[in-house]
Parts: C-alpha cells; sequence; structure tokens
C-alpha cells in the first residue's frame, strides 16, 4: 500500500508544473421544432472533419467535449427533418460555444442541409474573467512579428525594456502556457518559448478574474495554442526584407524567412505540423543614424499528432536561439570587448487525453525544458573557425561564440594541479601571490575571460 502511494505521489509530481490549463473547447447547445418549439429528443449533432458528436437528450439539448480549438462546421440531422449546417464555429480555449439548432420538418428527403453562417457573440456568458481571444485570421490581420506582442497590443499592459506589465503588476508575474504547459523559465521567470507565428492556432489573454488553476499568476496569462496538421498537405513561405531600394538609407540589414508545412503523416490519424522562423538585422532598434546592434534570432517548432475516436496523443518539440550585440555609447570605438547575449531554448512536450464519458476527461502532460543564457565578450576568431552548428553548415547562421567557450583557455585534462600555478599579482610588499587554478578556478585560466557568471578575472 506505501509503494501505491508513494507511486502516485512521484506521478503527481512529476505531472504537477505542466498541468495547468487545456487545450480545447467544448460545443453545447439546444435543438428544436422551428414550428412548435418542441425539443428533439435523440438529434445527432456532428463537427464535420473530426470523429466528434454527441445526440440530444430529453430536454433537446447536447454537449460535445474535447474540442481542439479552431474553426468549424456543425450540423445536426434528424429523421423527418431538413438537415441543418451551422459554418464558421470558432472553438475557443476552455470555453463553451453555444449552437443552436432549430430543424424544420419535411417529407421529402433532402441530401444537402440548410446552411447558416455562425456568428461571434460579443460577450462570451461562461467567461469568468477578462480575456482577450484572437484566432488564426486575426493574427494574420495584425502588425506583428511575433505572436507574444499581442499582449502589449491590450488595455490595461504598458511595455518597459521589452517586457509587458500587466496591471501595474512586474514583468515576472505574467504567466505563459504552450498548449497548457508553462513556457516560463524558472531562474529568469520570462517565457523563452515563443512558437512560430504560423505555428499559433489562437492567443488568449487572461488579464484578470483568473481561477486557481493558474497557481504562479499573479498579474495576467497568456495561453497559446498551437496548430495541428490537417486533412490535406499545404505549405507556406515568406521572405521579408528591407533592401529593396538602391540607396542604403533605409536599408537596416533586415532579412526575415518564415515557412511552414502541414498534413497527414502516413494515415489519416496521424499528422504534422512543422514551421520555423529566421531573422537577421543588422540594427536592432533602426533610427535615422545606424547603430551597431545586430540581433539574429531563430525559431522551429514540430508538432505530431495521432487522432482516435475518443482520443488524442501529441508529441512536440520546440527549439530557439537568440543572439545580439548590445550597444552603449562609451563603448562604440571598441564594441569588439562590449557584452554580447546568446540564449538557447529547447523544450519537449508529451499530451495524452481521452473521453471518459460524455462530460468527464482525462487529460496527461508531461514536459522538458531547457534554457541556458550567456552574456560576456565575443571571440570572432573562434568564430570564424567553428562551423559546427547545422544552420553554420548551410550559410544561414553565424552563431555567436565568447572567449569564456575556447578550449584554449580552459585547462586542458592533463594539466597536473602541480603545474596549474600561475603569479597573478603583487600584494603590498611587492611579492608575487600565488592561486592554484586547478582548485580554484577549474573553468578558466586566470587572466582571460571565464565561464557564465564565474568572470572573476578581465
Amino acid at each position: 500500500m506505501r509503494s501505491i502511494i508513494k507511486f502516485i505521489f512521484i506521478l503527481a509530481v512529476v505531472f504537477a508544473y505542466t498541468a495547468y490549463a487545456g487545450e480545447t473547447g467544448k460545443i453545447a447547445g439546444r435543438v428544436i421544432d422551428a414550428n412548435t418549439k418542441e425539443p428533439l429528443v435523440g438529434v445527432n449533432v456532428v463537427v464535420e472533419g473530426t470523429e466528434l458528436g454527441a445526440a440530444t437528450d430529453a430536454t433537446g439539448h447536447y454537449l460535445i467535449i474535447n474540442v481542439p480549438v479552431g474553426t468549424y462546421d456543425v450540423t445536426a440531422s434528424y429523421v423527418g427533418y431538413e438537415p441543418v449546417r451551422v459554418k464558421g464555429v470558432k472553438v475557443i480555449v476552455d470555453q463553451t460555444t453555444y449552437v443552436d439548432f432549430q430543424l424544420k420538418p419535411t417529407v421529402i428527403e433532402i441530401e444537402k442541409p440548410v446552411e447558416v453562417t455562425a456568428e461571434r457573440p460579443m460577450v462570451i456568458k461562461t467567461a469568468v474573467q477578462t480575456t482577450r481571444i484572437a484566432g488564426e485570421e486575426e493574427l494574420k490581420k495584425l502588425p506583428l512579428t511575433v505572436v507574444t506582442q499581442l499582449v502589449n497590443l491590450q488595455a490595461g499592459v504598458v511595455t518597459h525594456g521589452g517586457f509587458a506589465h500587466v496591471r501595474g503588476g512586474r514583468y515576472d508575474e505574467v504567466l505563459t502556457l504552450v498548449d497548457g504547459i508553462s513556457a516560463v523559465d524558472p531562474f529568469y521567470q520570462i517565457a523563452y518559448h515563443r512558437p512560430p507565428s504560423a505555428a499559433v492556432s489562437e492567443v488568449s489573454i487572461i488579464t484578470g478574474g483568473f481561477d486557481a488553476e493558474y497557481g504562479e499568476a499573479m498579474s495576467g496569462v497568456v495561453q497559446i495554442i498551437k496548430k495541428e496538421g490537417g486533412e490535406k498537405h499545404s505549405g507556406v513561405f515568406k521572405y521579408t526584407s528591407d533592401d529593396f531600394l538602391p540607396s542604403r538609407a533605409l536599408d537596416f540589414g533586415y532579412n526575415f524567412y518564415q515557412f511552414s508545412l502541414s498534413g497527414p503523416l502516413f494515415t489519416k490519424r496521424l499528422r504534422y505540423a512543422i514551421s520555423g522562423e529566421l531573422m537577421h538585422t543588422e540594427d536592432a532598434s533602426p533610427t535615422k543614424y545606424k547603430l551597431q546592434k545586430p540581433r539574429d534570432e531563430y525559431t522551429g517548432d514540430i508538432k505530431l499528432t495521432y487522432k482516435l475516436p475518443k482520443s488524442k496523443f501529441s508529441l512536440s518539440y520546440y527549439t530557439a536561439c537568440y543572439q545580439w550585440q548590445a550597444w552603449a555609447n562609451s563603448w562604440k570605438y571598441w564594441l569588439d570587448h562590449y557584452a554580447a547575449i546568446r540564449s538557447f531554448g529547447d523544450q519537449l512536450a508529451v499530451n495524452f487525453n481521452t473521453v471518459l464519458k460524455e462530460n468527464m476527461i482525462l487529460d496527461l502532460k508531461a514536459g522538458y525544458h531547457y534554457y541556458d543564457r550567456l552574456q560576456t565578450v565575443r571571440d570572432k576568431e573562434y568564430q570564424k573557425r567553428d562551423k559546427s552548428h547545422i544552420l553554420e553548415k548551410l550559410g544561414l547562421w553565424d552563431l555567436y561564440r565568447f572567449k569564456s567557450e575556447d578550449y584554449v583557455f580552459k585547462n586542458p585534462d592533463g594539466l597536473s594541479p602541480e603545474s596549474a600555478v600561475f603569479k597573478l599579482w603583487k600584494d603590498k610588499n611587492a611579492q608575487w601571490t600565488e592561486y592554484n587554478v586547478s582548485d580554484n578556478n577549474p573553468w578558466g585560466v586566470p587572466l582571460f575571460y571565464c565561464y557564465g557568471d564565474y568572470r572573476l578575472w578581465h
């Protein structure tokens, strides 16, 4: 018995940090006779393009749970009545979308259903918090390069130093979820996971009134739902640049590449969605006078989904690198020795959900993430001779290398403790003070830059 309790406790710890929110919504409503206004029992209500559906009860009500976020056509059909199809029904994460039907009696069998276009209500009656939702079509219309920029456009949000502050809170009080899994780095308390725009299906921003399921949020919650592969293969490639005029007066070296591919894989139940972005710019903050502030970014995302009639299994992987050279006017003549920043981020997520009964879902999530950030002086000589990154081999990337990473400055493994003694400085009596590098500074040789936060000798 004790071993069973211990096993349950371990599972709870493993899944605790990931089980914040769902990725799906619900469709509910009522079906009545158009003439008598009486409820119809046993009407089949189906979400087209999926294997989801329900039948109405004695009061004419129906409920379809575990519906992935997106836009669907919903059809109601009943023997002796004209079938009705409602087009453009939008399903929102953690919300219930209501679709009511009025069916007209008929004695003639009609193959093609009557089509009705759904209208999104101005007020979501089931929402218990202040929520702003942007779907795929709306995201395309907004002037955004990163989906998280949508937060900055909301009422009650101000930006400072590149961070969003919701209703006067600190930047680290905003919880960001991607497919229901936390994307916040535990050390810096910032969102490291920013999926490519082409990978996003919906963004939901909660700025107040959120409930206990968002335990690590104090000011706001950002929920990002990623796309799943469709029934047909599709792809998009975009390229944006400011180098289109003969004069370089407005050319800041900005080049932005975007691509996405999705569709079925081997079988209609297995779907894939792949997307990526690559950005280069010579000046991250364009002004009249050009500054040496280069910035490079790449993000890649892949999501595999396997669907069964009442279950779904998904596996997703995300990787990204952001690197930029900071600028300071006092270092403008010696930028080679001014600090640059490079950060890596990776996340692997697994999700399984299944419908246990009509109004109950089992949803299991697990995730792993890695985040690395280094801020120090670049080693351009090392950068020229080391081209091991896969994007460098393709000629698409130039990964920053730092002096602290150059093996020339690190203690070789075969160096004995006795020989690793260096004279560093003279004391007040003008005597050389010896320091054992092997014991006290295993990361580097004195007088050179050391790794990470241990930059003690400059």
